[in-house]
């Protein structure tokens, strides 16, 4: 609920929450950092918005007394995580390479699943991956998941979950220097387009994120000649953060093929805070 007026209110008529007895574990505590910078002087992993980084997520799990422990875990990520390694042990200095039976990444969780070494007592794990940030301050959320039972899923609480590690915290900062852009990596290919329908060069991809954005944002993608003549409106509508890719077939608003010569696409985001725009000179020809 929303409201401006203080003598506004809503009445809750019913709660109920879920328990999982026994725990999955008794403690479960996790940390993220860069792979290659596991002790930051700020405490925080910080990347530059937008750019694919490698991860160590720590985790440490005690699993003792009525606890049944657990075979998978999810990591939530801000963009498709790429998969790179699983290690396993008493503690963090006796980790070991375990290859997980399953492993699946989707544009916002990355899964794998583990019951050939399923976790039944102390443990420490690390999962490494590459991921992309795209807002400030993101969150990368994870939680413990049982295969053979259906307890329910144990969140991994943020804390100092290894010595190799002094972030304590789940939280990724983007970099002072990108922390304003909206409209970033920005590539059309190819440069030159021969839409003559023997589907080579028939079309020019255009790849871009939308970083730093709470909401959807307008957006439009536009083909002008040398003119300043709009050729083709390609996009118009509203985006959240995120990767895309949209295309342009040679082709102007009737669907006819445009003339030989050279045109320009331009990608543009309007914020809250300013207006962002690219734009990318690409040729035709036949």
């Amino acid at each position: 609920m929303e409201s401006e007026s203080i003598l506004d209110g809503i009445r809750l008529d019913s709660l109920a929450v879920e328990i999982s007895s026994p725990p999955l574990a008794n403690s479960l505590i996790g940390e993220i950092s860069l792979l290659d910078e596991p002790q930051p002087e700020e405490r925080f992993a910080v990347v530059p918005a937008g750019e694919t980084a490698t991860f160590a997520y720590d985790i440490h799990a005690d699993v003792s007394g009525e606890a049944i422990g657990f075979d998978a875990l999810m990591i939530f990520t801000p963009s498709t995580a790429v998969f790179r390694e699983f290690h396993m042990g008493e503690n963090d200095l006796s980790l070991a390479p375990v290859t997980p039976e399953k492993v699946t990444s989707t544009e916002d969780v990355l899964t794998l699943e583990f019951p050939g070494n399923r976790v039944r007592s102390e443990t420490a794990m690390r999962v490494v991956f590459d991921a992309q940030v795209l807002i400030q301050a993101t969150s990368f959320d994870a939680e413990a998941f049982d295969t053979q039972s259906e307890e329910l899923t144990q969140p991994v609480l943020p804390s100092n979950a290894t010595d190799l590690v002094n972030t304590d915290k789940l939280q990724v900062l983007t970099s002072a220097e990108t922390r304003r852009d909206v409209l970033s990596s920005l590539e059309i290919a190819p440069r030159v387009l021969t839409p003559n329908g023997d589907a080579v060069n028939d079309a020019a991809g255009i790849d871009f994120q939308i970083l730093q954005v709470l909401e959807e944002v307008p957006i439009r993608i536009e083909v002008f000649d040398l003119s300043g003549r709009r050729v083709r409106t390609l996009v118009d509508t509203r985006f959240g953060r995120g990767v895309y890719g949209e295309s342009w077939d040679g082709t102007d608003s009737s669907g006819k093929v445009v003339p030989v010569g050279l045109y320009i696409i331009r990608v543009a985001v309007e914020s809250i805070v300013e207006d962002f725009s690219e734009a990318v000179a690409v040729g035709v020809a036949y």
